[in-house]
């Protein structure tokens, strides 16, 4: 199977400057690899962007949990001091 790879990549390189070829893919792996880095750098900005917000959420529903409490228990208070 590689014998037949590489029988194709040289027949497909037929005309062009083989030093050429070699320095553009070697180009392209480079940009590859910076891609790959930059896709793992921006996912972990966006989990701990996540992971930050998550807990912004949690805090915000224990806020309007404490509220709902209070509400509740001021509207007790006026009910028995009416």
């Amino acid at each position: 199977m590689r014998e037949r790879t590489v029988v194709r990549e040289k027949r497909s390189l037929i005309g062009y400057d083989d030093e050429k070829v070699k320095s553009y893919i070697h180009s392209l792996q480079l940009e590859i690899r910076a891609l790959e880095r930059r896709r793992r750098e921006d996912h972990q900005v966006f989990m701990n962007q996540s992971a930050e917000l998550l807990g912004e959420i949690d805090q915000l529903k224990q806020k309007a949990h404490e509220l709902d409490q209070m509400e509740n228990n001021l509207k007790q208070w006026i009910q028995r001091n009416q």
